[in-house]
């Protein structure tokens, strides 16, 4: 399937939002609530018809599970603090294969 040039870039842009959200959750204690909601509807136009199938692999050997480990020591509360000029908000994206809300922080 082929992905539209301007929403491969929205997708990416959206990545890199989520993933400073997720990497300033890891540095605070505080939880946070949005304070505002913003909604991305993406569409991309008519799908293109589906592509023929594979040829099917071989089924490979599935080992034995390992030994069960240790419990490792909980970590922090996690909570979310913004930039400046930032605000922690809910991100609703409506696609066609649904709908998907990240919490993180987007520009005021």
């Amino acid at each position: 399937m082929k992905i539209p040039s301007a929403a491969f870039l929205a997708l990416g842009a959206i990545s890199l939002v989520a993933a400073g959200g997720f990497a300033a959750a890891a540095f605070t204690a505080q939880p946070q609530q949005a304070t505002r909601t913003v909604t991305l509807t993406l569409t991309g136009g008519a799908t293109g018809p589906t592509g023929p199938a594979g040829p099917k692999g071989d089924k490979g050997d599935r080992g034995p599970a390992g030994p069960k480990g240790a419990t490792g020591p909980q970590g922090p509360t996690g909570g979310l603090e913004c930039p400046t000029g930032f605000s922690p908000s809910d991100l609703v994206i409506n696609h066609p294969g649904g709908q998907v809300t990240l919490f993180t922080c987007l520009k005021d």
